[in-house]
């Protein structure tokens, strides 16, 4: 609808835009992003028992797939919004 000129404005987390545009075959150059509405994070707790070594083990394959792009792949590929 919105690269139809049916609708003016539309509100989507950039994961849904990626994936609404691939199912309907548009190009993401068709689009623009506007504004920022919110930002939502993830979060991983652990106990305050937890062993710095182990902490370690979680956050240092964690850090090595943010630097690579990895991470964004997966978010790309497998999160979506509920």
């Amino acid at each position: 609808m919105l690269v139809y000129g049916r609708v003016d404005v539309a509100m989507l987390s950039a994961i849904s835009l990626h994936e609404t545009l691939k199912a309907a075959n548009i190009s993401e150059d068709k689009v623009q992003k506007s504004f920022l509405v919110y930002s939502l994070d993830g979060y991983l707790a652990m106990s305050k028992n937890i062993d710095d070594r182990n902490i370690k083990k979680w956050q240092n394959p964690l850090d090595k797939l943010k630097s690579d792009g990895t991470y964004d792949l997966l978010m790309l590929k497998y999160w979506q919004s509920k």
